[in-house]
């Protein structure tokens, strides 16, 4: 086990190369999870949230300075080592906060065959515009990094393959609803939405069922 570890430790640093030891805050991580969308999935927590939404389940994930440093590399070789997951799950917290981290991870895991889906406070349309405008800078170098940042968002929605956007609303939440808390939030199918030039939303095949008149 320790052997076939240390290849998939060799085997992620080349795949990875400099994005290997890109650094990441972490709230935790839910190695096999039901709940963060279809199949067994590997739920990634970032840590650092601007929406601080109402009710929100994750609240110790929303300060910026919380958590714990991780790499990319770290996350990738612990999903390596897990078989039996079918997907990658980016939430947190805010994941198009850390979205050049979030963005290498979610590269890697497509090469994997992996489907990667995402959570984020914002909208689609203001992610695809560029209006993701995080947390304060605390810095010049991080005021620098806006526009990079920005470009890295977009480009994260071009990885994933669903994203659930928008805000939790107390108001609105309802257990009844399906890998979402709220009515307002939407499941978007983003290949269809490339495909379409429209927001499309997400349907499980696995629920698509139609009895057949013979029946």
């Amino acid at each position: 086990m320790a052997q076939e570890q240390m290849k998939n430790t060799r085997r992620v640093q080349d795949e990875l190369g400099s994005a290997y030891a890109m650094p990441i805050r972490m709230y935790g991580v839910v190695e096999e999870s039901i709940v963060d969308g279809p199949g067994l999935r590997f739920s990634v927590f970032v840590q650092g949230c601007s929406h601080h939404c109402l009710g929100c389940h994750n609240r110790e994930s929303q300060p910026h300075e919380g958590g714990y440093p991780s790499t990319v590399g770290e996350l990738c070789e612990r999903i390596a080592n897990n078989a039996s997951v079918s997907g990658v799950t980016l939430t947190g917290g805010e994941p198009f906060e850390q979205p050049e981290a979030c963005l290498a991870l979610a590269r890697w895991c497509k090469t994997r065959g992996l489907s990667v889906w995402a959570y984020s406070g914002y909208r689609y349309e203001d992610i695809l515009a560029g209006n993701v405008p995080g947390h304060k800078a605390q810095d010049a170098s991080r005021a620098c990094r806006g526009n990079a940042a920005r470009c890295a968002a977009r480009a994260l929605l071009d990885v994933c393959d669903v994203l659930v956007d928008g805000p939790f609303m107390m108001e609105k939440r309802s257990y009844d609803l399906r890998w979402k808390g709220s009515s307002n939030q939407r499941v978007i199918d983003l290949a269809k939405t490339r495909r379409r030039g429209l927001v499309a939303l997400w349907q499980d095949e696995a629920m698509d069922f139609a009895v057949p008149e013979n029946w």
